[in-house]
């Protein structure tokens, strides 16, 4: 219903269309008539996109051509013919409603005439939902005729046909390739021929096989086939029956395609088609062969015995044909005494053409079964394939293989030999029980065996074990051993022995059991009793630790040895102890030894012992041994008794006491935290811990850390301070808080076990207050853990000596000493504030400069003691270094005058013989002067004149203002004026003076910094100078050297001058 209202609704617009279109056309030519018949339809031509009148839904860019012919008597003018199509149908695109008339050779048409022929043509699609039919189309021609628009109206008819169906033809069907009953995977060929007018775009073909029949996919695709051609459809993976009758079958194909006409509209169409197919007999022929038959085992070659298991029965299979033998499958049937257990192989994977397979029969052997050969019949289905199909054949055959016999296989074992004991011979006594016998047997044959077993008779003895089995496996030329246990007789001798060995030979897969019997004899002898058993070998405390008295928990072992020709077990030693020794309390101390102990080997007992109070020495204790004699079955008891004796050593020498000492070395009165170094040595403690001493201060000493009379401290490990390159007062201070923070260090350590001659060091802070000089005995306590645990002191004696220090070295310079030469004599005392003498003194005075303005002389004094409270003058030398200099700190100004401070160095030995060192600073005060030397001053002269020079050196502090020199001689005088001189320099003179004598006074004038005219004389004697007369120079000709040099020099003038003439010339313009 809407489709219907969709096309009204488009006709109602195509009729607006056409009417405003026409109302236009009036407008422009009024109408003057009514329609007429003009034109007379002389044809309608209507054609596909292929050329065919055949048109069907879907058509696009059908193309319709209308033939009229113009029969008015006047010309028309602007030709136009309007087409109107029902709904369904469309123009196309680039093609409209009106269409312009033109000529039959295709060209527009202007004016028609009377007669003529015309063409409209337009170009249609038909829609896919319109329905074949023939449908009617309104045709309007337009025209101009004497100045009027006038126009026809036609009706115009097409038919729409129906789509061709699908017309598909059998030709042939055969399977392939292979069409015999039991085939697997062939493939049905289906031969068909498109016999339609529409060509086939693709479509899907379903097959109905008959029954019985099996396809894996019923369908099968076609691509394009065009209308007349011819093509194959396969159908794969078919199974025909195997039961199936070769004959002719039919089956039935439905096909669903897709398809197209020749004017490329697409449409689907169904279609039944009827084939037929032949099924074919299968030819007859043997392709297998056996090429060999092995028998194998584990993977070698290998003989078939009786009672064999797991043997494999390997046939080898070839194929004849040149065609490929697919899976075959192998139906054995043996005969009585064989069972095939398996079947494998590569016969399953089927033959190449001219190939081979093989088949392994897993099969087990009767034991009873008769050597000889036996026959395996084999029935054979084998799978044929052909071009990936196949089928199944069948074949039957036999192979033959041989039982052999198994007296040429089993081994023989040999028993090589058999002794007493074990593992190793051992005599065995008459009445010994228990007794080991050890036989060893040997495979002497080519094969291993298994399950060996040997088992021993004899009336002379009682069996404890008679029998055993070897080793699971004994291979060829292998031995094993076995050991039974008998109870000997009381009958010495060669006893007869009757041994049964059974085995079970295996190899081959075999199982074979076999039994030899052999006849030994063997000695037995006769065991003189010992008249001990034990001994003992040492006793003493454990790891020789050494036991004092009052000592709980020591450990006291005893080794014994056993001499006897058996084992000893279940030992119980009791050691009965003297007065006052106990163990646990009791004065007999137990030790149990399980064991067993072997013949000469030894054990250890341990005891654990109390000693009490009892004096050093060695005490007599008796050990008591119970144990059991292992000479067989249950053993013999015996009970045997020693002598031994318990040691016991005496504490008051475990320690002895070395030395005591100051750290600072010698020490005095008055003297706080002063550093006591007590040494002692252990003497007898094998492990000495938690050693404490404790000593109770005299009157005079107190105790720095607490200021008490008592002192506890600890062992500790004293570290070397280095060395100080000067002692200063303030240093003393840093000096004892390091030598504390090692002191410290080595009490925070680990704790540490002191054994037998080490060495204990005590370090104990003192403060020495108002006591004698001399030797003070200190009572000590020293007090440890021994080890085994026991605490024990020792009392201590130790004498400390008081030998006096010195507190402070004063050393002082005169103050009054004011250098103003070169050279100052001055005092250096030195006083000893202190309570001992100071032993071999070096005085060490240096300056601190680099470039000193003073050098002591001499640097170094001896002093070979210096009393308590004594001064000691000591003289010294300043001499002024007119060199040296002192610059201020932070600026560039050099000052060779002021203060100048002096290092005193005093290295001395105080009383202990410690060598200590003292810094000291002197100051002198170097004022500034002026120290004029004149030297190198020589006088020489004639009757009439002399000369005199000389150098002036400045060796003082100061600078020399305006220095002039004087020489008088006998009235006569005259003076130069040097200049200022400052400081380490020097400056020359030469005085020319008008007279003469044997000698004459030089005086030097100079000023100093204050304008103080200063002046120093001198006495110089004139050496006479004698005269020389003069000779006038005699003249002298030129040589010919002279001559040759002039001429030399003239030639190279005058070539100098060409030459620069030349050039000049060259240059100038012409």
């Amino acid at each position: 219903m809407n489709s219907m209202n969709t096309n009204t609704e488009k006709l109602f617009t195509l009729m607006l269309i056409t009417a405003l279109l026409a109302e236009f056309l009036l407008i422009l030519y009024p109408l003057s008539g009514f329609p007429s018949q003009s034109f007379s339809i002389v044809g309608v031509v209507v054609r596909s996109s292929s050329g065919l009148p055949e048109i069907y839904p879907g058509s696009k860019r059908v193309s319709l051509r209308v033939e009229a012919m113009y029969v008015g008597d006047e010309s028309a003018y602007s030709v136009v013919g309007h087409l109107a199509p029902p709904s369904g149908i469309y123009f196309s695109a680039g093609s409209g409603p009106s269409a312009p008339a033109r000529s039959l050779d295709d060209t527009m048409v202007s004016r028609v005439e009377k007669g003529d022929h015309v063409l409209f043509e337009w170009y249609l699609d038909i829609s896919k939902e319109l329905r074949p039919n023939t449908y009617t189309l309104n045709l309007n021609i337009t025209y101009r005729s004497n100045n009027e628009v006038l126009y026809d109206v036609y009706s115009i008819e097409i038919e729409v046909s129906g789509y061709p169906g699908a017309q598909l033809s059998f030709v042939e069907a055969y399977l392939n390739p292979a069409a015999y009953p039991g085939s697997v995977d062939t493939d049905l060929y289906v031969v068909l021929e498109n016999s339609g007018e529409s060509s086939i775009v693709s479509g899907i073909l379903t097959i109905e096989l008959p029954r019985g029949f099996i396809i894996s996919n019923p369908k099968a695709s076609v691509g394009a086939v065009n209308s007349g051609d011819r093509f194959t459809v396969r159908f794969s993976d078919i199974l025909v029956p195997q039961d199936a009758a070769t004959g002719t079958y039919d089956a039935l194909i439905y096909a669903d395609l897709s398809m197209r006409t020749r004017d490329n509209v697409y449409y689907n169409s169904m279609a039944h088609i009827p084939i037929e197919f032949e099924v074919t007999e299968v030819l007859k022929e043997d392709p297998i062969i056996v090429s060999s038959v092995s028998v194998i085992y584990q993977g070698s070659p290998a003989p078939l015995l009786p009672s064999a298991r797991g043997m494999t029965i390997r046939v080898a299979f070839t194929n004849r044909l040149p065609e490929t033998v697919g899976s075959i499958a192998v139906v054995p049937r043996p005969p009585s005494g064989i069972t095939i257990r398996s079947l494998s192989g590569t016969y399953a994977n089927g033959i190449p053409p001219g190939g081979s397979c093989f088949l392994d029969m897993i099969v087990d052997v009767d034991e009873v079964i008769k050597p000889g050969l036996i026959n395996i019949p084999l029935d054979m289905s084998y799978v044929r394939i052909v071009s990936d199909s196949s089928f199944i054949g069948k074949q039957s055959t036999s192979v033959g293989v041989v039982i052999e016999s198994p007296h040429a296989y089993l081994p023989e074992l040999s028993l090589i030999s058999a002794y007493w004991g074990s593992p190793n011979p051992s005599p065995t006594y008459a009445g010994s029980r228990y007794t080991p016998l050890t036989m060893r047997l040997m495979n002497g044959g080519r094969y291993s065996v298994t399950g060996v077993s040997i088992e021993a008779s004899s009336k002379y003895l009682r069996p404890i074990k008679s029998c055993e089995a070897l080793a699971a496996r004994l291979p060829p030329g292998s031995y094993s051993e076995v050991t039974l246990y008998f109870d000997v007789g009381m009958v010495p001798g060669e006893i007869p022995l009757n041994v049964r060995i059974k085995y079970i030979f295996d190899e081959f897969g075999a199982h074979l059991k076999s039994l030899r019997e052999i006849t030994i004899y063997l000695p037995v002898e006769e065991y003189p009793a010992a008249a001990s058993y034990l001994e003992v070998v040492s006793y003493g405390w454990q790891n020789n630790y050494n036991v004092f008295p009052r000592t709980e928990n020591a450990s006291f072992q005893v080794v014994i040895a056993n001499r006897a020709p058996f084992s000893v077990s279940g030992i119980i030693l009791y050691l009965n102890l003297p007065e006052n020794i106990s163990s646990k309390g009791e004065r007999t101390a137990k030790a149990y030894i399980d064991g067993p102990v072997r013949s000469l080997s030894t054990f250890t007992a341990s005891f654990p012992i109390t000693v009490g109070e009892v004096k050093p020495g060695r005490y007599k204790a008796e050990l008591v041994a119970d144990f059991i004699l292992q000479s067989g079955g249950p053993g013999i008891r015996c009970i045997e008794k020693f002598d031994i004796e318990v040691g016991v050593n005496d504490d008051r020498e475990a320690v002895e006491f070395i030395n005591a000492g100051w750290y600072e070395g010698s020490v005095g009165p008055n003297t706080y935290g002063a550093q006591l170094i007590v040494c002692i040595r252990n003497n007898l403690i094998d492990a000495m811990r938690g050693a404490i001493l404790e000593i109770s201060l005299p009157r005079g000493f107190i105790n720095a850390v607490d200021n008490s009379s008592l002192v506890r401290v600890p062992p500790s490990i004293i570290a070397q301070l280095p060395a100080l390159p000067q002692l200063q007062p303030q240093e003393i201070g840093a000096l004892i808080r390091e030598y504390l923070r090692i002191y410290q260090t080595s009490q925070g350590g680990q704790v540490q076990a002191y054994s037998k001659g080490d060495i204990l060091t005590f370090v104990i802070s003192l403060h020495i207050l108002g006591v004698d000089l001399g030797i003070h005995r200190f009572e000590g306590n020293l007090s440890y853990i021994d080890q085994w645990g026991t605490r024990r002191s020792v009392r201590l004696m130790i004498p400390v000596a008081v030998l006096g220090r010195t507190e402070y070295v004063g050393v002082k310079m005169n103050s009054s000493i004011i250098v103003r030469s070169r050279f100052t004599e001055t005092i250096l005392t030195i006083e000893n504030y202190g309570t001992a003498p100071l032993y071999d003194v070096y005085l060490i005075v240096s300056p601190y400069q680099g470039m000193p303005l003073l050098i002591v002389s001499p640097s170094v004094t001896h002093i070979e003691k210096v009393d308590a409270g004594k001064k000691i003058d000591v003289p010294l030398t300043l001499a002024y270094n007119p060199f040296g200099y002192m610059t201020q700190a932070g600026g560039t100004t050099v000052i060779t005058y002021g203060p100048v401070p002096l290092i005193a160095s005093i290295i001395y030995r105080d009383a202990s013989g410690a060598i200590k060192r003292f810094n000291n600073t002197v100051t002198v005060i170097v004022e500034p002067f002026i120290d004029l030397l004149v030297r190198d001053v020589r006088a020489t002269g004639k009757h009439s004149s002399l000369t005199i020079s000389g150098v002036i050196t400045n060796l003082g502090s100061a600078i020399a203002y305006r220095v002039k020199a004087t020489f008088s001689i006998r009235n006569v005088s005259a003076w130069t004026l040097i200049g200022d001189i400052a400081p380490a320099e020097e400056m020359a003179f030469r005085i020319e003076v008008p007279g003469y004598g044997e000698a004459g006074v030089l005086t030097i004038e100079y000023y100093d910094a204050f304008n103080q005219r200063l002046s120093k004389e001198i006495t110089v004697r004139v050496e006479l100078q004698p005269e020389t007369p003069v000779t006038p120079p005699q003249e002298r000709s030129l040589g010919i050297e002279t001559w040759i040099v002039v001429g030399a020099v003239i030639a190279f003038l005058v070539i100098a001058f060409i030459l620069i003439y030349r050039v000049l010339r060259a240059r100038s313009p012409k």
